[in-house]
């Protein structure tokens, strides 16, 4: 499971942004709070929650740990 990422944001969309770690690009959805934060080209910090099902994988981003364990 990934518990978190740290990296230079990439990309920023509505849903989701693009986080590079160690050359590798991940696919974090997030909500606007956290979207509205992320900087492109800026470091960022995310607690992740790691979803897989039986036909997908995503995750899901949040600035906090508390925000982490609303979700």
């Amino acid at each position: 499971m990934i518990a978190s990422l740290d990296g230079i944001v990439a990309q920023v969309s509505t849903t989701d942004l693009v986080l590079e770690v160690g050359g590798i690009g991940y696919r974090v959805h997030a909500g606007p709070p956290t979207l509205t934060a992320a900087r492109v080209g800026e470091r960022i910090k995310l607690h992740t929650h790691h979803l897989v099902r039986e036909d997908s994988q995503a995750l899901y981003g949040f600035r906090t740990t508390e925000e982490l364990a609303f979700f």
